[in-house]
């Protein structure tokens, strides 16, 4: 999705919130987007997200320090991964 497009959605989003004359359903509305939005930043603040590299040269000493730890024996089987993965999600 482009800025733009991006842009008239939420535009659109804000003309049908306008349109609702209802205080119980903007109630219900707004609490309804303030727990999205905490489901949405918990989601984000996790450690992965945090470590995502935001250069180039930081992306390649990531890989550098991924691949000395591989050399020194220091791994996690995918299989742990994706068990840790499961009970923290699902």
């Amino acid at each position: 999705m482009t800025a733009i497009e991006l842009d008239a959605f939420k535009m659109q989003l804000i003309r049908d919130i306008l349109a609702i004359n209802n205080l119980e359903m903007l109630d219900d509305v707004k609490k309804y987007v303030r727990q999205l939005t905490k489901i949405h930043q918990s989601q984000c603040s996790s450690e992965f997200m945090l470590n995502i590299p935001a250069t180039v040269e930081e992306l390649k000493e990531s890989v550098e320090r991924g691949l000395a730890d591989i050399k020194a024996g220091r791994r996690t089987p995918s299989e742990d991964v994706f068990r840790e993965l499961e009970k923290k999600y699902l």
